[in-house]
């Protein structure tokens, strides 16, 4: 559908004027019900009113905190008064660097200031039914003007916020698929979820809301959506509620996976279960899209050649640009400009230098300008020399009979170099079994230890947190025998 062109290209503008066209047009698909345009906007001006009346003024940070399938109505409330919307990954973000305004939350949280507090609760949730407010919407000075931040934790574990604009909000890119209905994956209403949400309000089409992983295939069945975009995990989760419905059937033509590695075997059950083809796509929240690769059939560490308005490079560790097969440190840039960190200027410099953007990856570019990818710098584990991926030895374990799920960290309990593999596995399981299959995918480097955990930490996309669960381990098992 084309976007509408706007006196006021501003985001709420679009939801009002869906709403005034095509009112019982459906603006929203959750796996329980959906909402049209005009329930959308009610509930959104409903909530403005309520938070205009606390005293939330345009500028404000305003931080929802609430469940992913009320997010829509609080995103299109805090454009309604020209504040910033941001969705916070960790209670660590309220009381850190981006001076959260307003906190909007199902329950207080003790860090956050109790009088910028806005509790969501059923009663809240039902007064906005009987609400008579109909102000005039507030609108941002400009199309530079920021309405949105992405908080991107990575790999380390440390909330980074990538503002959107006015602008980048409006800008519907069209080259991610050619196939919709659409759904990603992505919990916790961010990255590609949030997009995805602005992309179909502004379009006038229908946001395809996630949910638990047996909400994503109910809602994909529902609504004959033919793309599904998550990580390697969230799509084997995707897979594997779906094996054990009656019915079975999916008109998911494309699967598309970002974020991780994609091991053989589950490319192979995604041609096998949904018969669909796989994608894939390499960027980053501070740039965009940046590389794209249909119909994957082996190989997944190529994820394609950048697409039309973006390029990558690979640098040695002075900047120097590498010839093409040479491996060394991946640089990106795309039309996007003035990329770098919410109000955390030292994080900019050390991620961003003469406009080219440095992701954290290592990889290299193929005679066809693909890139291939070998692993995050900072992850890379070199035991005597012997260098592996741990993302590839991640994807080895969640292969393994009994195990739910698995991470592998640098480990070195004697002071040499090694890794050790974290599990989630039920207590009888005998974890010296999985020691000649790490051997093994790791190029004859034994693991150091095997722990069974609780549950391996991850970032919203599914990045494994290395240096949280590193930490971790050191802290809680470093007098711990190793059960290898």
């Amino acid at each position: 559908m084309a976007i509408p062109e706007l006196a006021v290209p501003q985001p709420f503008y679009y939801l009002a004027h869906h709403a005034t066209q095509r009112p019982d047009a459906i603006a929203m698909a959750c796996a329980e019900r959906t909402y049209t345009y005009e329930e959308v906007r009610r509930y959104a001006v409903a909530i403005a009113g309520e938070l205009r009346a606390r005293g939330v003024v345009p500028g404000d940070l305003v931080a929802s905190w609430v469940g992913q399938e009320l997010q829509l109505f609080f995103l299109e409330a805090i454009f309604h008064e020209a504040a910033i919307w941001c969705n916070p990954p960790s209670e660590a973000v309220l009381t850190g660097d981006l001076s959260v305004d307003w906190l909007l939350a199902h329950e207080p949280v003790p860090s956050f200031a109790s009088d910028r507090t806005i509790i969501v609760d059923n009663d809240f949730l039902l007064a906005l039914r009987d609400s008579t407010f109909d102000g005039r919407p507030h609108t941002y000075p400009s199309m530079e003007s920021v309405c949105r931040l992405s908080l991107s934790s990575g790999t380390t574990g440390v909330p980074l916020a990538i503002p959107s604009t006015v602008a980048r909000i409006s800008n519907v890119r069209n080259d991610v698929t050619e196939f919709y209905p659409y759904l990603s994956l992505m919990r916790g209403f961010t990255g590609s979820s949030a997009k995805s949400a602005t992309n179909e309000i502004c379009r006038g089409s229908t946001f395809i809301c996630a949910g638990s992983p047996d909400d994503n295939v109910t809602v994909a069945q529902k609504n004959f959506v033919a793309t599904i975009h998550g990580s390697p995990l969230q799509i084997a989760a995707f897979l594997d509620v779906l094996e054990q419905r009656e019915d079975r059937s999916t008109s998911i033509v494309e699967v598309q996976f970002v974020g991780s590695y994609l091991s053989p075997a589950l490319l192979e059950r995604v041609h096998q279960v949904l018969g669909a083809r796989v994608t894939a796509l390499y960027g980053s929240t501070e740039t965009g899209l940046v590389t794209k690769r249909v119909d994957v059939r082996s190989d997944t560490h190529n994820v394609g050649a950048p697409l039309p308005g973006a390029a990558v490079e690979i640098v040695d560790a002075n900047d120097n640009v590498l010839a093409p097969g040479e491996e060394g440190i991946v640089r990106t840039k795309t039309r996007r400009e003035n990329v770098g960190y919410f109000r955390n200027e030292n994080a900019t410099r050390a991620h961003v230098k003469d406009g080219w953007f440095y992701p954290g990856d290592l990889g290299r570019l193929n005679e066809h300008g693909e890139l291939e990818l070998s692993g995050r710098l900072s992850e890379v584990i070199n035991v005597g020399g012997v260098k592996f991926d741990p993302d590839v030895l991640d994807a080895r374990l969640v292969q393994m009979p009994n195990v739910r799920d698995g991470a592998i960290i640098s480990w070195a309990p004697n002071g040499d170099a090694g890794y050790a593999a974290l599990v989630v596995t039920d207590d009888g399981v005998d974890l010296t079994q999985l020691s000649e299959p790490l051997r093994l995918a790791s190029g004859g480097v034994p693991p150091a230890g095997i722990f069974r955990v609780p549950a391996i930490q991850r970032g919203v996309t599914g990045k494994v947190q290395r240096a949280a669960l590193t930490e971790w381990v050191s802290s809680v098992l470093k007098n711990a025998a190793p059960s290898t």
